[in-house]
């Protein structure tokens, strides 16, 4: 899967790359130039952030002490590396996202989307998105709401979502490890593609040495 970064932050899954070196190799090379490497756990961190109060608008710059639905689900991928549109509706009809096609299939990290108020939508108003929440696997969701007492960002059940829900999306490829790499602000990196690039490039020079 190919991610799209968000600042320096770009998330990677070196299996992706096909590359000729191991995992370890292929970090070396990154450390060697200048990268950082991470591990960023979207659930653990949105965990992290309940009771944080809501603000409809709130923007990247704003968090993590603001949050409305969508940025906050926004703000927790940018931590990983991994940019995502901002409204819920285009966070929903997302070419990059995998459909997830029941409850029974959700993991951790799944966007869970259903009515609002408002509801925005593109042709058919019985098929609008108003809210947004990230499923923790674990039969929680965890969202920014504003309508229900308490208002902010709360871990509820999975009802509220079940009960008109306009669909379930997956950001990130099941059972791969990837890796939130902070990149040198001479870098400039547009998708994790062109991290094969950069380490096959560097990589004999580096490794020759090890």
């Amino acid at each position: 899967m190919i991610y799209r970064p968000i600042g320096l932050r770009c998330a990677v899954c070196l299996e992706d790359l096909e590359l000729p070196y191991s995992n370890e190799q292929a970090l070396k090379v990154l450390y060697s130039l200048g990268f950082q490497v991470k591990y960023v756990d979207v659930v653990r961190l949105a965990r992290s952030c309940v009771g944080a109060p809501y603000f409809r608008g709130a923007t990247l710059d704003q968090a993590p002490g603001l949050f409305d639905c969508s940025s906050f689900t926004q703000w927790l991928y940018a931590q990983k590396g991994i940019w995502i549109p901002r409204m819920s509706i285009e966070q929903r009809d997302y070419a990059g996202f995998q459909e997830v096609g029941s409850f029974d299939e959700i993991s951790g990290g799944d966007l869970l989307f259903t009515i609002g108020p408002p509801d925005y939508h593109w042709n058919d108003p019985e098929n609008g998105v108003g809210h947004v929440g990230i499923a923790t696997g674990e039969g929680t969701v965890i969202h920014a709401q504003d309508m229900v007492a308490p208002s902010g960002v709360v871990e509820t059940g999975l009802e509220r979502f079940i009960k008109d829900s306009r669909g379930i999306r997956r950001v990130t490829t099941q059972h791969k490890q990837l890796y939130t790499i902070i990149c040198p602000p001479t870098e400039v990196v547009e998708s994790s593609r062109i991290f094969r690039w950069i380490i096959l490039h560097h990589a004999k020079a580096v490794l020759s040495h090890s």
